[in-house]
């Protein structure tokens, strides 16, 4: 199977690709990707399929074929084609059609359990133009009129034998402020995993939400500015409260934006610890080491009451000994 999508950039094309290696083959690293603007020489086809004999690299294989004969359930990203060669086509027209590709050692190698996808920014203006420019009695008619624009610009630019290999060409539409804040929680996420190997959970509040949307939004640039602004503002005033002891572990931190101030807001409270964690002074605590319910201090404090309490027999039984073969 082979589609090309179009679209403009940082619109989540890569990241698509990623959830179609992990759907289908259960794994993000099954995916190949090539970046086009890396084969934009000529000679660029001897990297995908190998150097010719006799030359320097000749038996190390294609970075496309050696990619493929040993991992042959991929999905293969070619990422801006529209930047390569015209001879790293005529490659692809191959692999398209027989499903097949022969490296510079004579080695057929199979694609017919691959998926291929193409991405270029053909007609990425004319997509912005029509996010910006809604019509609010036919929503829909700038969007169509893109799509037509889109599509001549696909037929220009590639050859018709390119095109009439692909089983489908999909054009994305422009993020708007619903695909933001979805992609702003999964960056937040991202976040909260890094702080809760410090068992710190970390809550954003909407006018924090909205300020990052508003900010970091530039349709030009599609989402990549968003994960930037969060790293920028969000993480690294969040590091300089760590690192000044402000937030400490086993704390609920509220994550807030003053626009008085112009500045964020934190709001720390320590986190409930739930009755059957906590200890009885003089009480020993046995618990089961594989339970991934404990936290690390709980099964600390198990290590240490069974290591107490293995002390304690051994000189018992030590001087039971003494007594019995004492002479």
């Amino acid at each position: 199977r082979c589609a090309c999508g179009v679209c403009q950039t940082g619109v989540g094309k890569t990241e698509l690709c990623k959830r179609v290696a992990e759907s289908l083959f259960d794994s993000k690293e099954r995916l190949v990707r090539f970046d086009m603007s890396e084969y934009m020489e000529q000679h660029s086809v001897s990297r995908l399929i190998g150097a010719p004999p006799g030359y320097v690299g000749h038996d190390e294989g294609g970075q496309l074929t050696e990619e493929i004969r040993r991992n042959p359930y991929s999905v293969v990203l070619f990422d801006e084609v529209e930047k390569a060669h015209s001879q790293v086509w005529n490659v692809l027209l191959q692999v398209l059609d027989d499903g097949r590709l022969t490296d510079s050692q004579g080695r057929t190698v199979d694609f017919s359990n691959t998926i291929i996808i193409l991405t270029s920014n053909l007609g990425a203006g004319f997509l912005i133009e029509a996010a910006q420019r809604v019509d609010p009695v036919e929503p829909r008619a700038a969007e169509a009129a893109a799509t037509e624009m889109v599509m001549m610009e696909v037929r220009k630019f590639f050859r018709p034998e390119l095109l009439n290999r692909l089983d489908d060409i999909v054009i994305f539409k422009a993020l708007t402020d619903v695909n933001l804040r979805q992609v702003m929680k999964l960056q937040m996420q991202e976040v909260r995993e890094r702080l809760a190997e410090k068992r710190i959970e970390l809550t954003m509040t909407n006018r924090a939400a909205d300020h990052i949307v508003k900010e970091a939004f530039d349709p030009a640039y599609g989402a990549r500015p968003l994960k930037r602004f969060i790293e920028r503002h969000v993480v690294s005033d969040l590091s300089l409260k760590l690192l000044k002891g402000e937030i400490f572990a086993d704390s609920h931190v509220v994550c807030d934006w003053d626009e008085k101030r112009r500045g964020w807001v934190w709001t720390t409270s320590a986190l409930e610890v739930p009755p059957s964690a906590q200890r009885v002074p003089g009480q020993h605590v046995e618990a089961d080491m594989d339970d991934e319910s404990l936290t690390p201090d709980s099964r600390t404090l198990s290590l240490g009451s069974r290591t107490d309490s293995y002390t304690n027999r051994s000189s018992a039984m030590h001087e039971t000994n003494v007594k019995k073969f004492r002479y």
